[in-house]
């Protein structure tokens, strides 16, 4: 609530001085449509389902897939009782390392998804410097006093902004800015890696 007396406060002064110059930008859509986020959310897709085809996941398949086999072996009254019991006797020693082996897996899993999960703070961290940025850069190219976020919310759910006259909406310009940004970035990276 301060930030927004102290913004109309200083909104009130620039339409004192002068007519303010007042771009607004879709946050939202920035975020959502920039080239950047489908690239990173690919990469974590590809990055999770990676994990799941991990040796030690593939390990515990495998040995679950024995475990039902010895199983049915175990259970079918047609199989040789000397069968059924070397079958029982394998499954319960299985057992044991089958349980040691999830236990791992499991662990394995959650350290992995958690660092999956720190890696994409750290780039969404950067890339939401790098969206303030342009947006500033935007901003100051196009000569404009205040750049204000057009749908954000206030502690009630509503948005700061009621209605304002003579705004400049800069989101596509941003837009556009962020994803030729990350087009060099990839240019840059692909002459570096020949």
């Amino acid at each position: 609530m301060k930030r927004l007396a102290i913004l109309l406060a200083l909104v009130g002064t620039l339409s004192i001085a002068a007519k303010p110059n007042i771009a607004v930008v879709n946050i939202a859509k920035v975020f959502h449509e920039n080239d950047h986020n489908v690239t990173m959310n690919e990469k974590f897709r590809a990055e999770s389902e990676a994990l799941q085809s991990s040796p030690r996941v593939v390990a515990v398949q495998e040995m679950d897939a024995k475990l039902k086999a010895l199983a049915t072996t175990v259970r079918d009254k047609k199989i040789a009782l000397e069968v059924r019991e070397n079958a029982t006797e394998e499954f319960k020693s299985l057992s044991i390392e089958y349980q040691s082996l999830v236990q791992e897996m499991e662990t394995f899993l959650a350290a992995e998804k958690q660092k999956l999960t720190e890696d994409l703070v750290t780039d969404l961290e950067a890339f939401i410097l790098e969206v303030r940025e342009v947006i500033t850069t935007v901003g100051k190219e196009g000569g404009f006093d205040l750049v204000l976020e057009e749908f954000g919310k206030t502690s009630t759910q509503t948005s700061a902004i009621i209605y304002l006259r003579n705004k400049v909406d800069i989101t596509d310009k941003v837009l556009a800015r962020l994803n030729s940004k990350l087009e060099e970035d990839k240019k840059d990276g692909e002459s570096q890696a020949q």
